[in-house]
């Protein structure tokens, strides 16, 4: 069984959970809730948390302009059963969207727990049905440090055609 609900308030708050009760075995499956503050001027910020790890999350999301977007969050384990930023149960994950000239896109992602790892993937279209994605990854501190051993660098190609 489940039951979500959305309060809006003056088009800007918003407050939603959302609980999943397993009525085979009457317990609860899960449970969410988010605090959402939207059109701030300063991007759109909430706060979210996945109630039975006890996992939140602080963010936002903002647009620089229609063809460059970006999205950043913190996020924290009161479980402490991972481990992040210097052995705290701490996460910070950024990212970004650009649209470039000729329909490209290039997506940016960076994720700093024990390792900072930082991906980059560019679309890049060849016509209407054909395209092709290059993409790398590696982890920056080891990269920084001239760890290329350790840097786990990989790369890849790929072509989709749509018939």
């Amino acid at each position: 069984m489940t039951m979500s609900q959305n309060f809006v308030y003056e088009k800007d708050f918003h407050c939603a959970s959302k609980t999943v009760v397993d009525v085979n075995n009457m317990k609860l499956a899960e449970a969410y809730g988010v605090f959402a503050w939207m059109n701030t001027g300063h991007g759109n910020w909430y706060f979210r948390s996945n109630c039975l790890n006890k996992m939140v999350g602080l963010g936002c999301n903002y647009s620089i302009n229609d063809k460059m977007h970006h999205a950043t969050e913190l996020q924290y384990d009161f479980n402490k059963k991972t481990t992040g930023i210097y052995g705290q149960p701490l996460f910070w994950r950024w990212g970004a969207n650009y649209h470039l000239s000729n329909n490209m896109k290039l997506s940016m992602n960076f994720n700093m727990g024990q390792n900072c790892m930082w991906t980059n993937k560019v679309e890049v279209p060849l016509n209407k049905t054909t395209k092709i994605t290059l993409s790398d990854r590696s982890d920056v501190m080891a990269m920084l440090k001239g760890d290329l051993k350790n840097a786990g660098y990989t790369w890849g190609l790929a072509m989709e055609m749509k018939m």
